[in-house]
């Protein structure tokens, strides 16, 4: 979290007041599996958090997750966070997938100054093909 400031999950996530923020990406907003993702996502959250207990929550989001999340790591750490600066001409190059592995030094993107390289090993996450947003590109590692 330390390289995404000003977001509500910045200004949310208290720790030292055991308040703390889960975030997860259910995909694009016009894909209309993101809904049943999204929903999914939050009942088995509630589920393993105790705030609904299992017996009163239907399973068959499981399956879906499972099958959606198999090859993903189960977690990562977000290393790099590439944030497009006002009235840069930032262009992703084509062809990147979220959790795609990159190495240090790969040129992911280009602008008027030239090739963008990741600084660090990796996987892309979230590479920016939409015209909205500032940001570029984000890399995280697996924690194992």
């Amino acid at each position: 979290m330390e390289h995404l400031k000003g977001t509500t999950l910045s200004y949310l996530n208290r720790p030292e007041n055991n308040q703390f923020c889960i975030v997860f990406e259910s995909g694009q907003h016009q894909d209309p599996e993101s809904v049943y993702r999204t929903a999914a996502a939050i009942i088995n959250c509630m589920r393993t958090i105790g705030s609904v207990d299992s017996r009163d929550v239907d399973h068959r989001h499981d399956g879906m997750l499972i099958r959606m999340s198999a090859g993903l790591p189960k977690v990562s750490r977000l290393v790099y966070h590439y944030r497009i600066q006002p009235g840069e001409a930032f262009v992703m190059h084509p062809g990147y997938k979220n959790f795609q592995p990159i190495l240090a030094g790969d040129a992911v993107a280009s602008n008027e100054k030239g090739a963008i390289s990741s600084p660090v090993d990796g996987l892309i996450l979230m590479p920016k093909y939409q015209a909205l947003g500032d940001d570029g590109f984000f890399v995280v590692q697996v924690v194992e």
